[in-house]
C-alpha cells in the first residue's frame, strides 16, 4: 500500500471510530435521560410539606403519580369520588421553590374551604 493510501485508510478508521463513539455517547445520554425522569418523577420530595400540612388539617391522602410529561409538575386534590377542589399547575416545578410554602398553603386553604374546616 502507498503512504496516501495508508493514510486515508487510517483516516477512514479514525472517522468509523469516532461515528461509533458519538453513537455510543446518544445512547448513553438518552439512557440517562430515562433514568434522571424516571427517578424524578416519582420522588415525593417536593411535595413533603403539602403532604404534612393535609395531614395536619386531618385530611387522608392517596397519592396517584400521573406519567404523562405535560402534567409532571402539577398537583391537583380531588375528593374521593375524583371531584378537583384545588390545582396548582407547576408547583412542583423548581422555578417556584420560593413560593413553595405559600402555593402549599393555598392548596391546603382551598382544601379546608371545600370540606368546611376553615
Amino acid at each position: 500500500m502507498c503512504a496516501p493510501a495508508a493514510k486515508m485508510a487510517d483516516l477512514n478508521r479514525l472517522i468509523e471510530n469516532g461515528r461509533k463513539r458519538w453513537k455510543d455517547a446518544e445512547q448513553g445520554v438518552e439512557e440517562l435521560r430515562v433514568r434522571v425522569r424516571v427517578r424524578w418523577r416519582y420522588n415525593t420530595g417536593r411535595i413533603d410539606t403539602l403532604i404534612k400540612k393535609l395531614l395536619e388539617a386531618e385530611f387522608a391522602i392517596q397519592l396517584r403519580f400521573v406519567d404523562e410529561l405535560s402534567a409532571r409538575d402539577s398537583v391537583r386534590l380531588l375528593t374521593p369520588d375524583g371531584k378537583e377542589i384545588a390545582y396548582h399547575p407547576d408547583l412542583q416545578n423548581f422555578r417556584n421553590a420560593l413560593a413553595l410554602r405559600e402555593n402549599t398553603d393555598n392548596l391546603v386553604m382551598a382544601a379546608r374551604k371545600a370540606y368546611g374546616k376553615v
